[in-house]
């Protein structure tokens, strides 16, 4: 898979504890309600071979509330939710960060919040793309 998670602490730790998804979720949602983190909603990321789709469960957010970003590589989705009406687990303000790699089209990004659920369709460069399967001739 070309898209990979951004972890600005991973130059600092080595596979422990922490790395297993099991021990994220274990721990996901506490801590200081407001602080950015890694541990905000569920995300999916599905690739196929024209672009990458990236889902993410915002149950009870607006799309006024989300903000998508790139910043050179680097997809960046924030949230800033009023809390009054939050979930007690749900992590209210987050922020999640993707590295894009060189096939994605920064000019070809569409997003889509409905139903709770926030789409991001990145679409990749025509050149990497695969070619059709062609035969070749044998002499």
């Amino acid at each position: 898979m070309t898209l990979v998670k951004f972890n600005p602490a991973a130059p600092f730790f080595g596979r422990n504890f922490f790395d297993d998804e099991t021990a994220k979720k274990l721990f996901q949602g506490y801590g200081r309600p407001n602080q950015h983190s890694d541990s905000g909603p569920n995300t999916k990321v599905q690739e196929a071979s024209d672009k990458v789709v990236i889902e993410m469960a915002l149950p009870g957010i607006s799309r006024h509330e989300v903000k998508i970003t790139v910043n050179g590589d680097v997809l960046a989705i924030s949230c800033e939710h009023n809390k009054e009406n939050a979930l007690p687990k749900f992590v209210s303000n987050f922020t999640k960060k993707f590295t894009l790699s060189d096939s994605i089209d920064l000019e070809n990004v569409n997003s889509r919040l409905a139903d709770g659920i926030l789409t991001i369709w990145l679409g990749k460069k025509p050149e990497a793309q695969p070619s059709p399967a062609r035969e070749i001739n044998i002499d």
